[in-house]
C-alpha cells in the first residue's frame, strides 16, 4: 500500500517515512530554482506541510513522487512572484574540496557554475521547470506532463527553447 493512503488513513508513521524518502530529492530540486539554502529549506517544508494538511483530500491519479515536485514547483513559482528576487547562495556546494585542484582552477570552475546557474535562473518560469526536471531530475516527458500540467509537445518545445536559449547565452560568453 502506498505510503500516502497509509498515512491518510492514521498511520503517522507513514508521514515520517514520506518526509525520509523524499526530502533530499525535493530540496535539491527547490534548491535548483531558489539557489539560496535557507530559502530552499523553508520551501521544503513548506511542501511538507501541505502534504500533511491535505491527506485527506489526497487522490492518487498519477505517481506520488510526481505529486510532491507539482507542489514544489508552484511553492517555487509563489516563492519568486512574493520575493520577486534572482539571488545566488555561497554554500558547501559550490566549493571544491579536491586537493590536487589549484586554486585558479577552482575559481575558474565556480565561475563556469555561477555563470550556468545565473542563465538557468535567466529562463522564464515554465522553460526552467522542465529544463530542470528533465535535466537534473531525470524525469521523462510524461512524468514532467504530470507534474506541470503541459502537453508532451508543449514540454518538448519548452525544452528546445531552453536549451536554444543557453547555447545562445553560453556562444556570447565565449566570444
Amino acid at each position: 500500500m502506498d505510503l500516502m493512503f497509509k498515512f491518510k488513513e492514521g498511520d503517522e508513521k507513514s508521514f515520517n517515512e514520506i518526509v525520509k524518502n523524499y526530502k533530499n530529492k525535493i530540496f535539491n530540486f527547490i534548491y535548483r530554482f531558489i539557489h539560496n539554502y535557507n530559502d530552499s529549506e523553508d520551501i521544503l517544508q513548506e511542501v511538507f506541510i501541505k502534504i500533511y494538511k491535505s491527506k485527506d483530500n489526497y487522490i492518487s491519479l498519477n505517481k506520488f513522487e510526481n505529486y510532491l515536485y507539482k507542489i514544489a514547483s508552484n511553492l517555487c513559482k509563489d516563492f519568486y512572484k512574493k520575493k520577486n528576487i534572482l539571488k545566488l547562495d555561497n554554500n558547501l556546494e559550490n566549493y571544491n574540496f579536491n586537493t590536487k585542484v589549484t586554486p585558479l582552477e577552482t575559481y575558474i570552475d565556480k565561475e563556469k557554475e555561477e555563470f550556468i546557474r545565473d542563465c538557468i535562473l535567466d529562463l522564464p518560469y515554465k522553460q526552467r521547470v522542465v529544463f530542470i526536471l528533465v535535466t537534473y531530475e531525470n524525469k521523462s516527458y510524461k512524468e514532467i506532463s504530470e507534474i506541470t500540467g503541459y502537453s508532451i509537445k508543449s514540454i518538448k518545445s519548452l525544452i528546445f527553447r531552453a536549451r536554444q536559449k543557453l547555447k545562445d547565452l553560453l556562444k556570447s560568453q565565449l566570444l
